[in-house]
């Protein structure tokens, strides 16, 4: 493997094992104790290691260029699975059966928690993958490598979620998830090269299927949620899936 594609990926490796030891160790000191404390501890981690990232990508790329790029307008139509997800889950209000009352204070800091990880996970995304586009961009089995590495880092990042008290099921379906879902942003970036949507999607994404259960009382035994929860599956494990293969083949530009 070229140094210049093995060293970008080595770099964002590193940097998110830093990020996973630094929250397991402030996890064992109690720093996360208390729910206003989780937040004011976490959220500056997680841009100072987005931070981190920037900078190191910056050293080899123009970083304002991938920022602000101008967004292709095909790129929404290869959106449309995520729009569609986000009405899904939105829609879960129509069955709700009351109104729950979060602190509004505690829901400000989650979502601050949820951008700050936009920021801090996309920027490693894109990190991992400067040196693969660059090399890897001129061909449909290139680019396709380039999503899977980019899912599959993406996915195994999140594998030691069951030392944050998560089930190894729940962490287990997690790391698909994510797996596939690191393949369709590390696709759309290929196609957009803005870091700046993919910092706002993850975050949106991250909002937005937290309003429901957040603000609303859902039943536990409902037909119409299932079907919801169905087809969110859908879009989750296989829409987005097709889709970051198709725009992996299709994509092509060698100026990235």
């Amino acid at each position: 493997m070229r140094r210049e594609i093995r060293t970008p990926i080595v770099r964002a490796v590193i940097l998110n094992a830093a990020f996973l030891i630094t929250e397991l160790i402030l996890l064992k000191l109690g720093a996360f104790d208390g729910c206003y404390r989780l937040y004011l501890v976490d959220i500056p981690i997680r841009l100072i290691t987005g931070a981190i990232a920037l900078f190191l990508i910056s050293r080899t790329e123009d970083l304002r260029r991938l920022m602000t790029n101008k967004i292709p307008a095909r790129t929404f139509i290869f959106l449309i699975p995520i729009f569609t997800y986000f009405i899904l889950q939105l829609s879960q209000i129509l069955f709700a059966t009351g109104t729950g009352y979060p602190d509004p204070l505690l829901y400000l800091l989650n979502c601050g928690q949820q951008i700050a990880t936009g920021f801090f996970e996309e920027s490693i995304r894109v990190l991992l993958m400067i040196g693969m586009l660059k090399y890897w961009i001129d061909s449909p089995r290139g680019r396709i490598r380039t999503i899977l590495i980019t899912g599959l880092a993406f996915g195994l990042s999140h594998s030691l979620n069951f030392l944050f008290n998560e089930s190894v099921l729940s962490c287990l379906l997690q790391v698909i998830s994510c797996c596939l879902w690191g393949m369709f942003m590390g696709a759309i970036f290929m196609y957009s090269k803005n870091l700046t949507l993919l910092m706002l999607l993850h975050a949106v994404w991250d909002i937005v299927v937290r309003i429901p259960g957040a603000f609303f009382i859902l039943p536990q035994n409902s037909t119409p949620l299932d079907t919801i929860d169905i087809g969110g599956y859908v879009i989750e494990y296989l829409v987005l899936t097709i889709m970051a293969l198709y725009i992996a083949r299709k994509s092509k530009d060698p100026n990235i």
